[in-house]
């Protein structure tokens, strides 16, 4: 929050969404709502990078392939990951971006268990760099904080209408 404590004065509105192309949730939120992950895992995840995965982040992505791989075989098809990822929570989904990512790893249909771990690495520091362009995108004024207004602007954008009072009291909670 790079607010100065003010929401929108009176005759003052939120910016624009920039000329850019709107941004598209690649799924339904309430098809997202059953998948997503514990939001603590989330954080983690987030505060982490690409750096590696957590103990607990490794047993979802391990208990993910057992669940999604070939149950005669010890690989996962190709086809699999992006419901893979759906499961795991994550959100910045892009089947071709997927297949381009395995098929980086391997040339073959299917991945071995260490080769699905390399492609999550990979699809990891694909949705970091998502998120970091997205918030660039939203981040009108350059500062790496979005302001109340943008923030307005962000939410509007993703199809919610929040209140000022909403968005001052979760900016305030995040002050904390």
């Amino acid at each position: 929050d790079c607010s100065d404590g003010k929401l929108f004065g009176e005759e003052e509105s939120p910016q624009e969404l920039p000329a850019e192309p709107k941004l598209k949730l690649n799924r339904e939120p309430a098809e997202l709502a059953q998948w997503l992950p514990d939001i603590t895992e989330v954080i983690s995840r987030l505060r982490a990078g690409a750096e590696g995965f957590s103990s607990t982040e490794m047993e979802r992505i391990n208990t993910a392939f057992q669940r999604f791989k070939d149950p005669d075989n010890p690989e996962i098809h190709k086809d699999e990951l992006p419901k893979v990822l759906m499961h795991l929570g994550y959100t910045q989904i892009n089947d071709e971006r997927a297949r381009e990512l395995a098929d980086e790893i391997s040339r073959y249909p299917m991945l071995e268990k260490g080769e699905y771990v390399t492609f999550m690495e990979k699809h990891v520091e694909y949705e970091l760099q998502a998120f970091k362009d997205i918030f660039e995108r939203f981040d009108m004024d350059g500062n790496g904080c979005l302001d109340a207004g943008e923030l307005h602007v962000f939410l509007s954008s993703l199809g919610f209408t929040p209140l000022r009072s909403i968005i001052r009291e979760s900016l305030d909670l995040v002050d904390l």
